[in-house]
């Protein structure tokens, strides 16, 4: 059910024309959020960030698909970010 609604909402996006800057604005919070967990991935936040990195994954990785399509450098930024 999730994925249908999901595919709804993508083909209203793309009818409305404004999926580059929609996409571009959630590669941004999802950027801001993956250098915001960076330091947090070591020491004692780190469960903390786990969770709340894996309550985000879908969105993790939708902004890294835009990502490497559109803006290569923040992809790998976001990659490095959340590797510890």
């Amino acid at each position: 059910m999730l994925e249908t609604i999901r595919q709804y909402a993508a083909d209203k996006l793309a009818a409305s024309g404004e999926t580059a800057p929609i996409r571009d604005r959630h590669l941004a919070l999802l950027r801001e959020l993956a250098r915001d967990a960076e330091p947090g991935l070591e020491g004692p936040d780190m469960l903390a960030w786990l969770e709340r990195l894996d309550t985000e994954i879908d969105n993790v990785r939708a902004a890294l698909d835009w990502a490497f399509e559109t803006e290569p450098m923040a992809a790998l930024e976001m990659c490095v970010g959340l590797t510890p």
